[in-house]
């Protein structure tokens, strides 16, 4: 039994969801591609069982589609290095 994909779109990004997304869902999948976007890190939180795991993977996989179809390359701004290995 195929299910139907519903489709949202953010920021003139396309991502297809499984179900009927929540509020909390379209706001989190927003958050997720406005940072990616931005390429800021950034901190999510919601309730147990809300959908984080597929809200975040349905976002990153619109997100990379989208980018790596326009050519888009990630690139580091500045190198980390740790303040001491263990």
């Amino acid at each position: 039994m195929k299910r139907d994909q519903h489709s949202i779109n953010f920021i003139e990004q396309e991502v297809l969801f499984p179900f009927e997304p929540y509020e909390c869902q379209l706001e989190f999948m927003s958050k997720v591609i406005e940072a990616l976007g931005n390429e800021m890190n950034t901190l999510l939180e919601s309730p147990t069982g809300t959908g984080k795991t597929l809200c975040l993977l349905c976002s990153i996989l619109a997100w990379s589609e989208v980018t790596t179809s326009s050519g888009y390359k990630i690139t580091s701004k500045q190198s980390y290095t740790p303040p001491f290995a263990l």
